[in-house]
């Protein structure tokens, strides 16, 4: 992988990304509902970060990104969850509290991403990070089963109300 290579690759992912979020996003989450929509996006993200870890050529990169992509259920699905769950009152310090979280996530991710690498590498396995990865969203898809699906029936998406 040279620098046009590269630059293709972040472009082709950049696209991908763009097209699930402003075409395939709020209309899945409108007929399928939040919960559903997580637990998609969740699977799809593990699935793709498990793929990529064993990557061997290339063009399969550009074929699990497509998978992957779909990844962007989350966050959108995550928030109009956690947004009805918290109620109208609370809504400032949910947000308030998923902005923290992102933080925290943003300073710790690169360490231990960087480490999974290094330790990979040393390894003879690369893909070290990518299982890691895998990991912690296979962790947030059973916490999800575990915990959101048995509050009851699915009211409408906030997607869908906007």
């Amino acid at each position: 992988w040279g620098p046009a290579a590269i630059g293709l690759s972040l472009a082709y992912v950049g696209l991908v990304m763009a097209l699930v979020q402003a075409l395939v996003v709020g209309p899945v989450i409108s007929r399928i509902g939040d919960r559903r929509a997580l637990m998609i996006g969740l699977a799809c993200g593990a699935g793709g970060f498990l793929a990529f870890a064993f990557v061997t050529a290339g063009w399969q990169a550009y074929a699990i990104m497509i998978l992957a992509a779909l990844s962007g259920f989350v966050g959108p699905s995550a928030n109009g969850l956690l947004s009805r769950l918290a109620g109208p009152e609370r809504q400032g310090a949910l947000q308030g509290g998923l902005g923290s979280l992102g933080s925290v996530a943003a300073i710790l991710s690169p360490f231990a991403m960087t480490q999974a690498l290094a330790a990979g590498v040393e390894h003879g396995f690369p893909g070290a990070a990518f299982l890691l990865a895998a990991g912690f969203a296979l962790l947030a898809l059973g916490i999800v089963v575990w915990r959101v699906l048995d509050r009851g029936a699915e009211q409408p998406s906030v997607v869908a109300e906007a």
